[in-house]
Order: C-alpha cells, then structure tokens, then sequence
C-alpha cells in the first residue's frame, strides 16, 4: 500500500518537474511534492524497522532462530480477521482459567463444583447489545450481601450442612465468594469484548467506504490536473487524503484482530474438544 503510494508520488514529481520546465508549474508545486514523496520514504523506513522487530518477536514466540526466521509476504487484504463464536456463560465456567481456580479452591474446601455452578449459573445470553447486564444480575450471581446457608449447604458436604449457616468454614464462604466475583468479571469482560468486536466491524466498514471514496477522487484529482482543469494543491489535497484513510484502514485491521484476541481470552480461548466436553458436568 505504502509502497503504491511513493511510487504515485514519484510519478506526480516527475510530471510536475515536466511541466516546471515547460513553465506550467513553479518551483513551488515541486517542492512541495517533494516534500510529500520525503514523507512516505521516512514513513517507509519506519514500518521496515517496525516489521523487522515484530519479525524478530515472532520468531522468538515460534521457538526459531531470529536471523534464519522468515515470513511470507503478504497485503493488507489478505490479513484474515478470525471469527471467534461467543459462549454462552455456561461455557466461561469450564474454560476461562480464573474461574477453574476459583472452583478448585470450591473443592480444596470439600465442596462439590457441579452444585456450585447450578447455583451460580446465571440465566442470560451474552450479546453485544446488552452493555452492562452481567453487573446487575439479580440472584445468588448478583448479591452483593454475603453468601447465605441456602447456597452453601448444597455446594458443602453434600448438603449435611442442614441449612446452618454456623457450620461453614471461613475457608467455604471465601471460596464461594470468590467463585461469584470471578463469574462476574468473567461475563463483564466477554460483554465488553463483544462490543468492541461489533465497534471495530462498524467502523472498519466504514473506513473502506472512506478509501474507496478518497481513491477516486485522488484519480480524479490528477486526471484534472493533466488536462489543466484542476490545481496543483487539489491533488496533493487528495493525495495526503488518501494516505490517511489507507493508515486508517492498517489501524481498523489492527482493532478488529486486537478484539478478536480479546474476546478470545474473555471467553476462554478456543472451544472445547469432545473430550474436554465429555469431562464438564451438565448444568442443569
């Protein structure tokens, strides 16, 4: 893209440079031009430098050798946004590791985990459109008083609590507590994932509306300004548009793969295998 842009701009200096020596330009529009082709060259040399140290952090990452690493040229269209399916919060339970320590200090303290999750499992969907819903659940999830003897007796010894509220250990009532915190932080951070994986879908279509519309013009632009009908600034006007709307298309990338990855780590990284899925208790 970059290099697309420098060598339009080269183009334009050498017909401007044309047109000084045939007294239709000045040495103003020349230098100005010059100045913009300046411009994308630094830029250039920045982006070499910046892919030269991701390349080096990648290799390191895959376990290889950072001189003999290498990575397949590709464009900026061929970068694959991945699609991640959000879980339902019945899933966060057996995936997300924050909360599978959170029902292994259940069971450090005797309890039983398939009765702490039927008891804490909150009944809603996960949407983008539901900004918030997770902090105000209503229900055992929800309460913001302390665990009572109707939700510990079922999760501790089988029940042989009786109701006695007495009976629980400190150990217990921490473990539940922190179980139901760890739920919420667990559905407020897939809900805010969510919705910056609609944010970024949104505006990325938006910004390819954008470059399309500053590709013509630029086009057009210079066209106009072969045939004489149009000045030197509308062009490098539409120029320095253009390069702005392609930065900002790199950057919309950027964020939609950078949400994706965050809602990949809310909802616990990739789904379950069969096996994984036969090993998790059925909530009821």
């Amino acid at each position: 893209m970059l290099d697309r842009n420098i060598a339009n701009g080269r183009e334009l200096e050498r017909i401007i440079n044309v047109r000084l020596r045939e007294g239709a330009a000045t040495r103003v529009d020349t230098g100005l031009q010059a100045i913009d082709v300046r411009q994308l060259e630094a830029d250039r040399l920045r982006l070499v430098g910046a892919l030269a140290r991701t390349r080096n952090a990648l290799a390191v990452l895959v376990g290889e050798e950072a001189p003999l690493f290498r990575l397949l040229p590709s464009s900026l269209a061929g970068v694959a946004t991945p699609d991640v399916a959000p879980v339902q919060p019945g899933e966060l339970l057996v995936r997300r590791p924050d909360i599978q320590a959170a029902e292994a200090r259940i069971a450090a303290a005797s309890g039983d985990i398939d009765q702490a999750r039927r008891a804490f499992l909150p009944s809603l969907r996960l949407s983008a459109s539901a900004l918030g819903q997770a902090a105000t659940l209503s229900g055992p999830i929800g309460a913001t008083l302390s665990i009572g003897a109707g939700l510990l007796a079922p999760i501790f010894d089988r029940g042989r609590l009786n109701g006695r509220l007495y009976s629980a250990t400190a150990s217990q009532h921490e473990s539940v507590e922190l179980y139901r915190k760890a739920l919420l932080t667990a559905l407020g951070e897939a809900e805010d994932a969510l919705a910056s994986v609609e944010e970024s879908r949104s505006r990325q279509l938006l910004i390819d509306r954008i470059v399309e519309e500053a590709r013509v013009t630029a086009r057009l632009a210079r066209l106009q300004y072969l045939e004489g009908e149009a000045d030197l600034r509308d062009v490098l006007d539409a120029d320095r548009l253009l390069v702005q709307a392609e930065d900002a298309r790199a950057l919309s990338v950027q964020e939609r793969i950078n949400a994706a990855i965050d809602l990949y780590e809310a909802v616990g990284g990739s789904a379950q295998t069969p096996a994984m899925a036969r090993r998790a208790p059925a909530i009821r």
